[in-house]
């Protein structure tokens, strides 16, 4: 992911976060989770499968176990999605989370940060992001506007 962040000075930085893959959840029957497993890594759209504990139910905080699909590609999520629908018997028993999002949304979900916000940055010697700090809150209504300009 590569970032453009300007400084308190106005001047604009170019940063990249290597190590960051987008990822997609799946959530479904025991046998069904290997079955995709195994099906997304033959996909060629699939790097990594991991079984993860995530709350999937907004209305209540217990988690349950998922596929955590991580992408090759960071936009080919809705293709993916397509492909794993297609290849389950009952695909009604499977829920996908995180397939609508831009790659660079679920970066700043992931991450905690928002658009416009107020950061300071860890970065290696190699000019990629070591780690994120947030200055700022989502709900600040009173702040700054940034000086922006159209290139």
């Amino acid at each position: 992911m590569t970032f453009w962040i300007q400084k308190n000075d106005g001047e604009a930085v170019r940063f990249e976060d290597r190590e960051w893959r987008a990822k997609i959840y799946a959530a479904a029957g025991e046998n069904d989770l290997d079955y995709l497993s195994s099906a997304g890594k033959s996909s060629n759209l699939v790097s990594l499968t991991r079984r993860k504990y995530k709350r999937i139910d907004p209305f209540s905080r217990r988690k349950a176990e998922v596929l955590e699909l991580e992408l090759k590609q960071a936009g080919s999520g809705k293709k993916l999605a397509t492909f794993l629908s297609k290849i389950l018997r009952h695909p009604d028993m499977l829920q996908l989370y995180n397939v609508d999002f831009l790659p660079e949304q679920l970066y700043f979900y992931e991450k905690d940060l928002f658009p416009l916000a107020r950061i300071d940055v860890d970065i290696e010697p190699d000019g990629s992001i070591r780690e994120w700090f947030l200055l700022d809150s989502v709900t600040s209504y009173d702040y700054g506007t940034p000086k922006l300009k159209n290139s």
